[in-house]
C-alpha cells in the first residue's frame, strides 16, 4: 500500500503530491504517552481533561480497545496531535455507544492512527468525527466505521481527511448503486 494513497470503499485513490497537505507531526514536540488502561472504560472525561492541557504536545494513545459511552468533546483547543498506535497489527480502537469526537472552536488539531467504531451502521444516528467552527483539523490515517449519520463531518470548518478508511455507514450505503 502506497502511503500517498487513500483507501475509500475498497478502492485506492491517489492523493496528488502537489496538493498533499503538510501534517504537523514533529519530532521536536513534547510527547505524552497514555496506555489505554489509564482511561476509564465508559468514561470520556479523563481523555478530555488530558487533551485540554496538551497544547503544543502529541498525546500518544497505546494500542488496545476502549469503550466510551459519551462523545469526546474538544472545545477551543489548539496545536494538539492525538495519535493512536502506528502498529497496524495492534491498533488503538475506540468504540463509542453514540457520537465520537466532537471538535468545536479548535485549530491545528490532528487525529491520527485511530480506529473509531460507532454503535451501529443503521440503527443509532451517530457521527464519528464532527468538526464545527474549527480550522486546520487533520484526520490522518484513521479507520472510521459503524456511525449511521456521518463518519466525518465538517461544518463551518477548514480541514482535511487523508489516508483514512471509512466503512459501514447508512449515509454511504444508501448511495451505493449495487
Amino acid at each position: 500500500h502506497n502511503p500517498a494513497e487513500s483507501h475509500v470503499n475498497g478502492i485506492y485513490v491517489p492523493f496528488p503530491e502537489r496538493n498533499r497537505p503538510i501534517i504537523p507531526f514533529s519530532d521536536t514536540r513534547t510527547k505524552v504517552t497514555l496506555p489505554l488502561d489509564v482511561l476509564l472504560p465508559s468514561s470520556h472525561s479523563s481523555l478530555e481533561a488530558i487533551l485540554s492541557h496538551a497544547s503544543g504536545k502529541t498525546v500518544c494513545l497505546g494500542p488496545g480497545v476502549i469503550s466510551l459511552e459519551k462523545p469526546v468533546v474538544l472545545q477551543n483547543l489548539s496545536d494538539i496531535v492525538l495519535q493512536g498506535s502506528t502498529d497496524e497489527h495492534n491498533p488503538t480502537i475506540i468504540h463509542y455507544s453514540g457520537n465520537g469526537f466532537q471538535l468545536r472552536g479548535c485549530s491545528n488539531v490532528v487525529l491520527a492512527h485511530l480506529s473509531l467504531e460507532g454503535p451501529h451502521a443503521y440503527t443509532v444516528e451517530a457521527t464519528g468525527i464532527a468538526v464545527r467552527s474549527s480550522s486546520h483539523v487533520f484526520v490522518y490515517h484513521c479507520d472510521v466505521s459503524f456511525f449511521a449519520r456521518a463518519l466525518v463531518e465538517f461544518a463551518e470548518s477548514i480541514g482535511i481527511v487523508t489516508e483514512s478508511r471509512f466503512s459501514e455507514s447508512a449515509m454511504i450505503d444508501c448511495h451505493n448503486p449495487y
